[in-house]
């Protein structure tokens, strides 16, 4: 037995790059125990807390977790490499990098949550702008608070960047004053670039539309995809989406058709000439009292829209009646089922009072027929030709078919 313990204290006390065996494996089990302490924690203490979460009333603690769950378990690792390099007797130079690398990853982890819990934060944000902008038309919560928290992420990535370099003894003050003058070159070079940062705002600010919204411009027409920081993104009705830069998106005339309070339905029927005015009458007055007490049709005093039923016109082949009024829905697919049932009705109408529709036509009067006209015109020939020379009866001739012609 004491030889065995002789041998094994030999053992401990080889040196590998002038540390004993006896420490190096107290610092692998120093990594193995707070590995066990990760698993452990990750096992016990964030289920506990997924069950509470579970349990409240609020869905922000559930998320808050979610979001910090990765940094959490990362803790343990971290003081499983700081109690490593404190186990080991190192060099100032040496222990001085390794606490440097300690408050590196410390620092990591602290930016790496604070990344993350933008994501639940920004969904609380989203809630308090909609009761602030609950009232406005030109504000919209989700859109601003994506702005915001794509610029806070991007502080935080900045910030944290600087203070883990400030670790390593990176003198960040010059650092900064060179970002400053490539700032302003690369300014210069992205005029169009910082001009579309400030169109995606005032598209904000002034609530032109919202991501959802079918829009019409001069170049383009579909519905909202996204709202960028520098494009907007439009998904056309064949499904391509279209990216368009927001400087030109604020600079162009955009009709908003999700802005509609109803949709305009706008018709003429053409009957026919030979109706009466009675019936004419009588037609007009059972399409008002159609569309009067149609529950889809929006009305005048109820809703903010004019109906008008009139005679119009004496075009070329009919007497024209203009239908000129609104339905309560602004959906495409229902405005279409609406006006289909609304022509059937319109056409039952005209023909239960014996009308019937007009259609292009043209009637051609003829003061003689062709027979008797070629009879006149060689008449007025021999007349001419007993009371003219011959030389004055071809000029006649030639001028009568010039004419002709």
């Amino acid at each position: 037995m004491d030889e065995f313990l002789a041998l094994a204290n030999e053992v401990f006390a080889m040196t590998f790059f002038k540390m004993s065996a006896g420490q190096i494996i107290g610092g692998a089990l120093i990594i193995v125990a707070f590995l066990m302490v990760r698993k452990i924690f990750a096992r016990t203490v964030i289920v506990y807390l997924t069950r509470f979460t579970e349990s409240t009333a609020t869905e922000l603690d559930g998320q808050l977790l979610d979001a910090l769950k990765e940094p959490l378990k990362f803790i343990p690792v971290v003081l499983g490499f700081f109690f490593f390099t404190q186990w080991f007797t190192l060099s100032d130079g040496v222990s001085a990098f390794f606490l440097t690398v300690v408050k590196t990853l410390m620092a990591f982890v602290f930016f790496w949550a604070t990344y993350n819990v933008l994501t639940p934060l920004s969904i609380m944000l989203e809630k308090i702008l909609t009761k602030v902008t609950y009232k406005s038309e030109t504000l919209f919560a989700e859109e601003f608070t994506g702005l915001i928290i794509k610029a806070l992420r991007i502080g935080v990535v900045i910030v944290g960047f600087i203070i883990i370099l400030s670790q390593w003894g990176v003198n960040v003050l010059p650092l900064l004053g060179g970002l400053g003058i490539l700032g302003m070159a690369v300014g210069f070079g992205a005029q169009d670039s910082i001009a579309n940062i400030f169109g995606g705002i005032k598209i904000l600010l002034d609530g032109q539309f919202k991501r959802g919204d079918w829009i019409k411009t001069p170049d383009i027409e579909g519905t909202v995809f996204e709202i960028g920081i520098a494009t907007t993104k439009v998904r056309e009705f064949d499904k391509a989406v279209t990216s368009i830069p927001n400087k030109q998106m604020s600079e162009s005339t955009i009709k908003n058709y999700s802005k509609m309070t109803n949709r305009r339905v706008k018709l003429t029927i053409g009957v026919e000439y030979s109706s009466t005015a009675n019936q004419l009458e009588n037609i007009v007055d059972r399409i008002r009292t159609y569309l009067q007490s149609n529950p889809e049709i929006a009305q005048p005093g109820t809703d903010p829209v004019v109906q008008m039923v009139h005679l119009v016109n004496f075009a070329d082949s009919s007497i024209d009646i203009s239908l000129y009024y609104f339905t309560k829905t602004t959906k495409w697919v229902e405005w279409r089922r609406i006006v289909h049932e609304n022509i059937l009705e319109f056409k039952r109408i005209v023909e239960k009072e014996g009308a019937a529709f007009a259609f292009p036509s043209q009637s051609i009067y003829l003061e003689s027929t062709p027979t008797e006209s070629k009879t006149i015109k060689d008449v007025e020939r021999v007349e001419s030709k007993d009371r003219s020379p011959p030389e004055r009866s071809r000029m006649s001739d030639v001028g009568d078919e010039g004419g002709e012609g």
